[in-house]
């Protein structure tokens, strides 16, 4: 119950006044879909930030998907959700476009940033992988892997974005680690809302944590349901087929996730398995006191 507390406490301690949230842009339908989930996260009164990132590559520019006619499809969305963006080109660099827009997300300062798994490229040994899906070689697995971000990966398959006043269901996978309480705070404090459900699976050795997950979810006025997993369904293995399967039976809309194991090339293997299999949305929240900059989490 310590580490909880002192965990929360350090986690609330660093939250804002806002959300700063970036979201990597390039003319595709899912790269709009992200677009989507960005913009509802975002609250007018809690003054949040959106910078829009799209890299544009003199390489292989594309005749149809110009930087101006992508700036004004996102700033129309933008003004129809009633929220102010910030639209930004950058050259991809040779090391990447998931570099690119990694080192502008933690340039822009953000708390999240927003990828879709499909329709982009990314280039790895001076090879192109283009089957994001399976691969995740994408600009969603580069940031995973090369950005303190914590990071929200859209799918072609995550269920579209409804009117803000529709409900969503949240659902936190969590353990005895730090970073899973990093991603509880964060879901409940800026991502979540009271009108949304929270599905909370956990998976560690002290259960009587979850009563700590209930009682803040009380204190917010969010309703919350609770899954322990079985011991046959907590090896890494099967722990991140359990997962996904409790996602996708309760349609969860988003899925939280923290992680410990991250650096410019590792991901934690459960987190890195549940981006992979999950069908939904998924978010891998990274702990600020494991990261390799100076991150301001929320």
């Amino acid at each position: 119950m310590a580490e909880f507390e002192e965990s929360y406490a350090f986690v609330r301690s660093l939250t804002g006044p806002r959300l700063e949230v970036a979201c990597a842009v390039d003319g595709s339908q899912v790269g709009m879909k992200a677009l989507d989930l960005a913009i509802s996260f975002m609250q007018k009164a809690r003054g949040d930030t959106l910078d829009l990132i799209h890299v544009v590559d003199p390489s292989h520019a594309s005749p149809t998907f110009t930087p101006a006619l992508i700036k004004h499809e996102c700033e129309l969305k933008a003004t129809h959700a009633g929220i102010t963006v910030d639209f930004h080109i950058k050259e991809k660099l040779p090391e990447g476009v998931e570099v690119t827009i990694s080192q502008a997300a933690e340039f822009y300062k953000a708390d999240l940033l927003v990828v879709g798994a499909t329709g982009l490229k990314v280039e790895h040994d001076n090879k192109t992988q283009e089957n994001t899906f399976a691969v995740m070689g994408s600009v969603s697995d580069g940031s995973l892997r090369r950005s303190d971000v914590s990071v929200a990966v859209v799918k072609s398959t995550s269920y579209d974005v409804e009117a803000p006043n529709v409900s969503r269901v949240f659902m936190l996978a969590t353990s005895d680690s730090p970073a899973a309480l990093v991603a509880f705070a964060l879901m409940v404090t800026k991502l979540a809302k009271k009108t949304d459900k929270v599905f909370i699976v956990y998976g560690g050795e002290d259960a009587s944590i979850m009563d700590k997950y209930k009682v803040e979810c009380g204190k917010l006025g969010m309703e919350c349901e609770l899954r322990l997993l079985g011991a046959s369904e907590t090896n890494s293995a099967s722990l991140a087929d359990a997962i996904v399967e409790c996602a996708r039976s309760n349609q969860v809309d988003v899925l939280m996730l923290g992680t410990n194991a991250f650096s410019k090339n590792v991901l934690g293997s459960v987190s890195d398995a549940c981006v992979k299999a999950a069908r939904c949305t998924t978010v891998v929240v990274k702990d600020p006191r494991q990261g390799s900059t100076d991150q301001r989490l929320m």
